[in-house]
Order: structure tokens, then sequence, then C-alpha cells
């Protein structure tokens, strides 16, 4: 299973329309025909979803199968880019 949605991808709601979430985590379906769907899940549809994993611990991807990620892309090139500019920092003094 290749599924992930990582935290880090949070969206803020600009424009929001009365009723609606204030954040959201965007999302892309790829189904079996090839088609394409943007998905987007509120912090409340995670919770749920956390909840429903947690009763169904069975059907939970293994964190060590093919394909999940271990961090994303986004942090680790932060990451990368906090490391450098410290070392900048250290070089200058």
């Amino acid at each position: 299973m290749k599924s992930v949605i990582h935290e880090i991808d949070l969206v803020q709601n600009d424009a929001r329309r009365f009723g609606s979430a204030t954040d959201y985590y965007p999302a892309l379906l790829i189904r079996k025909d090839g088609t394409e769907a943007g998905l987007l899940f509120t912090p409340d549809d995670i919770g749920v979803a956390e909840i429903r994993g947690a009763a169904n611990s069975e059907d939970v991807p293994d964190r060590s199968q093919p394909g999940t990620s271990q961090a994303p892309a986004r942090q680790t090139w932060l990451v990368i880019a906090l490391v450098l500019a410290v070392a900048l920092l250290i070089f200058v003094r």
C-alpha cells in the first residue's frame, strides 16, 4: 500500500465559505482506471479515520511495506536547508 497523507501538508482554507473548515489535508486518489480525483480531508475527517484505523489495526498499512514513505520529501529538504544555514553561519563567524 502506498497511501500516505503527510501532516506537514495541512493547507489553510483562505477562501473559505460559511461553515467550511479552516484547514484541510489535500490528497490525490488515482483510481484503477487511471482517472484521478482531488480529495480534501478536514482535521475532523482525519480524526475519524484514526479512530477507524485503531479499531481495525489489521487493515492499517505496515510502515515497513515497500512504497510507504518514511518522511515527507519537503520535510527532508527543510532539514537539509536548516543544516546548510547553520553551517554557513558557523563558517561566516
